[in-house]
């Protein structure tokens, strides 16, 4: 429903160059990214990124916002080299600015780096993310706060790369968990932390168990 409003919004007689317009190309990305479109958020990000730059100085911290949202269409895509040049010149930007600010960046450094095959970077730039924050990785891993649930979802994917899968598996178990007490049996986010579940039961030869929590997934149809 959000993706028919924003498409039919933007194909009116609207100066798709002004900067609410440019606000809503941005959202318009966010949501075709949340759907699993990364080439079409890549392509949205891209045209808002052109046309910002010509509104706004170029050390703007919006400017950077808008690289992190490329650099995490980039790790969707697998192209992480592009990915880390994105989030440079968003790092630059941001210093030059306030660098408590970037935690965004940071979480998406993470999630590139995991993407590389690099978990041990990964887990150091989540973690940078967090002193941002002020937290602890025992504070995000005990936390029922909603918003950690991604953070948590993320470090059970590196805990995993790691080698450490009860864990890993532990971790994303919470986030079916928390993500059900907010929203629900039903939604995205359930089935994603779900579908993850299943994956890594998959990679412990529990593929009964695996089948029957998909079964959940199919269910929420």
């Amino acid at each position: 429903m959000a993706l028919r409003f924003f498409d039919y919004g933007l194909s009116l007689q609207v100066d798709r160059t002004s900067m609410a317009c440019n606000q809503a190309v941005r959202l318009l990305g966010h949501i075709a990214l949340d759907m699993a479109q990364p080439v079409r958020a890549l392509q949205l990000y891209t045209e808002c990124l052109e046309y910002r730059r010509k509104l706004v100085d170029s050390s703007n911290q919006s400017i950077a916002n808008i690289l992190d949202s490329i650099a995490c269409a980039q790790v969707e895509l697998n192209d992480t080299p592009k990915a880390f040049e994105a989030l440079e010149e968003a790092s630059q930007i941001h210093h030059k600015n306030d660098p408590k600010r970037m935690s965004r960046t940071l979480f998406i450094y993470s999630m590139a780096y995991l993407r590389a095959g690099e978990p041990a970077e990964s887990l150091e730039a989540l973690k940078k993310c967090w002193e941002l924050q002020g937290l602890t990785q025992e504070e995000v891993e005990k936390s029922q706060y909603p918003k950690h649930s991604g953070d948590i979802v993320l470090l059970s994917r590196i805990e995993a790369a790691k080698g450490n899968k009860e864990l890993s598996l532990q971790l994303v178990s919470k986030t079916v968990t928390i993500r059900k007490d907010i929203l629900g049996n039903k939604g995205p986010r359930v089935a994603d932390s779900i579908y993850i579940m299943s994956e890594m039961l998959r990679d412990q030869d529990r593929e009964a168990v695996a089948a029957k929590i998909l079964r959940e997934i199919i269910d929420m149809g």
